[in-house]
């Protein structure tokens, strides 16, 4: 059984108990685990893809680059982000071969066949999810659902490179195989940002966000109003018209952060939050207004005008240094949004 078929039964047969026949609300949360690694797929899945990805990540990000461009995706004055290796403190790759950037034309004809292969089991991943994804789509439709349900999908951060436990000696996509994407390929799905998953880059943070609500989205809408994951929950009281809890079970809830994305479904302008906060540990961003602050390894705050140079090739730190201090200032001052978990009841 592959797992994206399984999650996707299970969640099948929920609707079938949940909403056959019944006129109420309903809420379904489905995570899938694609399209994480292991490069692990249906070999029909994977025959899709084989030869598909030969021109290699540097050709095949250009053309992506131009294609995101031509449809509205991103603007026509920014410019593609250089390919980069994963480098630690030291400038060093983490992980040699795997986490460093080669030109595609300097490779052998035999390099390059098994890194295509390792490309189409990621895009065979994708498609298994993209089919079971329509399952779920076509039981609304049947049930006469799917006009009235707000549906959002997302990805928690950018392509992710991570190399660790490899089985190297197994090809990638049957079970007992166990690959990640490299960094070029990476980057590739990264398009047209810089670093990876983790990474308060835009490349780690800046992630697609897609809404279908047919009684209430217009279709074929793209805005590049910034949004959050703390937003999806105001975003699901303000749809219901509901009031967040002060208690549940006895229990003094959080604070609720973030804010409702209605405005943007319904084609409005939403007031911007004062800040955004992404990343881990020693490469955090902070956002504020047209600029942010990010760190690369624990190094220096870089600066970015977030607006004109939205993929980060022109750090302003040197240049605009009171900035970087009114950010980090802002930064150190604000809360991340963690808790103690403690349970504090009335």
């Amino acid at each position: 059984m592959y797992q994206t078929d399984f999650i996707t039964d299970y969640a099948l047969n929920w609707l079938d108990e949940s909403i056959k026949g019944e006129d109420k609300p309903f809420f379904l949360y489905l995570p899938y685990h694609a399209a994480h690694y292991p490069l692990q797929a249906r070999p029909k899945d994977i025959e899709k893809y084989k030869g598909k990805y030969k021109k290699g990540w540097d050709e095949l990000r250009k053309e992506r680059f131009n294609k995101m461009q031509k449809i509205g995706i991103i603007p026509k004055d920014v410019k593609l982000s250089p390919p980069e290796n994963d480098l630690n403190r030291k400038g060093k790759p983490f992980v040699p071969e795997y986490k460093e950037y080669y030109p595609w034309d300097d490779l052998t004809e035999e390099k390059k066949d098994s890194l295509d292969l390792e490309m189409a089991v990621y895009a065979a991943i994708i498609d298994r999810m993209d089919q079971n994804i329509g399952r779920v789509l076509k039981k609304l439709e049947d049930e006469n659902k799917l006009e009235n349900t707000l549906i959002l999908f997302l990805v928690d951060n950018g392509s992710c490179l991570f190399f660790k436990n490899q089985i190297t000696d197994v090809q990638p996509g049957p079970a007992n195989s166990y690959w990640s994407l490299r960094t070029s390929w990476a980057n590739l799905g990264n398009t047209p940002y810089r670093q990876y998953k983790q990474a308060g880059h835009e490349g780690g943070s800046h992630t697609p966000f897609i809404a279908y609500w047919p009684n209430k989205i217009k279709p074929n809408t793209i805005t590049n109003q910034p949004a959050h994951v703390v937003d999806i929950a105001p975003t699901f009281l303000d749809v219901l018209d509901m009031e967040y809890p002060e208690t549940i079970h006895g229990y003094n809830t959080e604070p609720l952060h973030g804010s409702s994305l209605l405005p943007i479904f319904e084609g409005k302008q939403r007031e911007e939050p004062d800040y955004f906060i992404s990343g881990v540990k020693n490469m955090r961003m902070f956002r504020s207004g047209d600029y942010k602050i990010v760190q690369l390894n624990g190094g220096q705050w870089e600066l970015y005008n977030i607006i004109k140079d939205p993929t980060e090739v022109n750090n302003l730190a040197s240049t605009l240094p009171e900035k970087v201090e009114e950010l980090e200032s802002k930064f150190s001052t604000t809360p991340l949004g963690y808790t103690d978990r403690k349970k504090r009841k009335n």
